[in-house]
């Protein structure tokens, strides 16, 4: 099964990195650049498809993602410049067309995606509790319960009485010797209202040894305050989260008409969220030189394809909805991490094709060249220790 997994995260990957190329690849033709290969896969090449005109369609070794390579792309000297059929000899205008058609398409791609799942109707990716969303932007894919309740997944649970519950009390702990009991709800720390378990167990970590504390407990409909001196940092009792809601069997389903608007503020949403994720990332690798903890890489998204595959097999009656789902999200970071404006990526690109507009000339190429392999690097270098921790998160 995780090998099925494995192999659905590599198609998946592959067919939008694709179909990002697709973006370039078109509008290249458009502008009659000569386009010398299409590749699906990465180099070392396994064999020529086909050829047609100037183009050989190639599939290479390295099952991950595709490329383009247009005629005097990679001219380090500019000696293609004068030829009216290299990527050089056309205008700034075509060329940062040609460099933006594949973040284009990748929205393009996403939206369609997401038409089809308006007018069919499915389910939210994930429901998080609203104390642990960790993002200002909610979705229709990953969503917050209220966002959720707002539009007709979620109804309030009637029996509902507060976000923490205690699951388990071990044996001869202290949280034991204190009295607290299976199935109380924490309702507050020392008069403070307590919003979720991750809340608890910060408030507890804070608190000094030796400190009193006050923890109102609920059980069974009846209200209890709880005094004690803490004595270590291991209170011996395991939590649950219970939801204020539960689901009304209802899923995320709209006219056509009105499914072409739900797709295109959902690309929106998606794309704010991500630019929220990549601006986290900036931050904390400006300010403590490390990755945040929710980032994830290639592993983790192949984890959450391997989740999302498994919960297909259980609830059939979901169909490829949660795959169609995820490929949207990866097509939507795929478009905003290339708007970045970092050499080697699109945005990169389409940077020094700006500034080329405006000061009406060219960066040298063999620096433009050197500043497209230390971007390079650098996302080479990023994706190492993303996919590190990704490991590392599995031990």
């Amino acid at each position: 099964m995780i090998f099925f997994s494995i192999i659905i995260f590599i198609v998946i990957l592959t067919t939008l990195v694709v179909l990002h190329e697709c973006g370039h690849f078109f509008m290249a033709k458009w502008f009659d650049v000569k386009v010398e290969e299409f590749g699906v896969g990465l180099p070392p090449k396994a064999m020529t498809m086909w050829k047609k005109g100037d183009t050989s369609y190639t599939l290479n070794w390295l099952p991950l993602g595709g490329f383009v390579r247009l005629y005097g792309d990679s001219d380090v000297e500019r000696v293609t410049a004068d030829d009216p059929r290299s990527f050089l000899g056309k205008p700034v205008y075509q060329r940062f067309l040609i460099a933006a058609a594949g973040i284009v398409s990748n929205f393009i791609v996403a939206y369609l995606l997401f038409v089809m799942l308006f007018t069919v109707g499915f389910m939210p990716l994930g429901i998080v509790p609203d104390a642990s969303y960790p993002l200002q932007t909610s979705s229709y894919s990953i969503t917050t319960e209220a966002f959720a309740a707002q539009h007709g997944i979620l109804t309030a649970n009637p029996d509902f009485v507060a976000p923490t519950i205690i699951h388990d009390v071990m044996e001869d702990s202290h949280g034991m010797s204190i009295g607290i009991k299976p199935g109380s709800y924490i309702l507050r720390f020392n008069g403070e209202k307590v919003a979720s378990p991750q809340e608890f167990i910060t408030q507890y970590k804070a608190t000094s040894i030796g400190e009193d504390i006050a923890l109102t407990t609920m059980y069974k409909g009846s209200e209890s305050l709880i005094r004690f001196t803490k004595k270590d940092d291991i209170l011996g009792v395991s939590l649950a989260e219970e939801s204020p809601y539960q689901s009304t069997g209802k899923n995320y389903q709209v006219p056509f008409p009105e499914a072409l608007v739900k797709a295109g503020e959902e690309v929106g949403n998606l794309t704010i969220l991500t630019f929220d994720g990549l601006a986290n990332l900036g931050k904390s690798l400006v300010t403590s030189f490390a990755l945040p903890k929710d980032i994830g890489g290639p592993i983790q998204i192949a984890q959450t394809v391997h989740v999302v595959t498994e919960q297909n097999t259980m609830a059939m009656g979901q169909g490829l909805a949660p795959l169609l789902i995820l490929a949207a999200i990866i097509s939507v970071n795929l478009a905003v991490l290339n708007l970045l404006p970092i050499p080697a990526l699109d945005g990169g690109r389409m940077l020094f094709l700006a500034l080329e507009g405006i000061t009406r000339r060219p960066l040298p190429r063999k620096f433009e060249v050197l500043l497209h392999m230390a971007g390079y690097m650098f996302l080479i270098f990023l994706m190492i220790a993303i996919t590190v921790k990704d490991v590392m998160g599995l031990m």
